[in-house]
């Protein structure tokens, strides 16, 4: 497992700027970036810089 049952109980306590992001990964609504939330929470960093840098520019939107 990716982490203890702990640590998912933090983890899954998103914050403004995760609920955000997940907002915008339905927006774009590209399969390709549609992921388990968990995953999301765990990888978004990384996760982030991927869509952002696969992604047209949405922020003028």
């Amino acid at each position: 497992p990716l982490f203890r049952a702990g640590q998912v109980g933090k983890r899954l306590a998103l914050t403004a700027q995760d609920h955000t992001f997940i907002c915008k990964i339905f927006i774009l609504g590209k399969t390709k970036y549609t992921v388990d939330v968990v995953d999301l929470v765990a990888h978004g960093e990384t996760l982030e810089r991927q869509v952002l840098d696969a992604s047209p520019d949405v922020s003028d939107r």
